[in-house]
């Protein structure tokens, strides 16, 4: 026979959290972060000179190819079809981006500040380096205009507000990994050696 774990016993959840974010605190990450990572990029517009839509209709291009062959002057315009775009891709990013952090946030170590600094800095870094990787074939017009110091900024930006909310976020008791153990068994065993005299 082998012991069943039991809460307090050696072993038990040396794994898996015993509490965990709820899935709103991911979202709620990532709404909120979305929410404040366009002013570094909006500020770069402005003091670029390009305007406030020249970083939005660049956005935009990661899903209209078509959007490559316009001209600077085109990309300051403003257009509401990019807008939409715009505003569809990075909720999305946002969002997702939120709720992987409030699963991942539980797992991490246990030091001050580590998900802070997971959330603000090294997925921020992580993120611009796998964008510097792939941003020539996924989107070569963002490739050419991009600002990478203000890139990093707006990653920053977005990486501690979301971490905040979701750290701050109260935690729910995370259910145990499998059935344990079975009355249905045991029940059934008893039923049946009291059925054999």
């Amino acid at each position: 026979m082998v012991d069943q774990l039991r809460p307090g016993m050696a072993g038990h959840r040396f794994r898996l959290p015993e509490k965990v974010h709820p899935i709103s605190a991911g979202v709620r990450g990532g709404i909120v972060g979305g929410l404040v990572m366009p002013i570094p990029a909006l500020a770069y517009g402005l003091l670029s000179g390009h305007g406030p839509w020249f970083p939005i209709n660049l956005l935009a291009g990661m899903a209209v190819p078509g959007i490559s062959g316009e001209t600077v002057a085109q990309l300051e315009q403003f257009q509401f079809g990019s807008l939409i775009l715009a505003i569809v891709i990075h909720a999305t990013l946002s969002v997702t981006f939120g709720l992987l952090f409030g699963v991942v946030a539980p797992t991490l170590p246990p030091f001050p500040g580590g998900p802070v600094i997971a959330g603000g800095v090294l997925m921020p870094l992580l993120w611009t380096g796998l964008c510097y990787g792939f941003m020539g074939i996924v989107n070569p017009l963002l490739d050419e205009f991009v600002s990478w110091p203000w890139f990093i900024a707006s990653q920053a930006v977005y990486g501690l507000a979301m971490s905040v909310v979701v750290i701050n976020s109260e935690k729910v008791p995370a259910p145990p990994v499998g059935a344990g153990p079975s009355l249905s068994v045991g029940s059934s065993r008893s039923g049946q050696g009291g059925g054999h005299p």
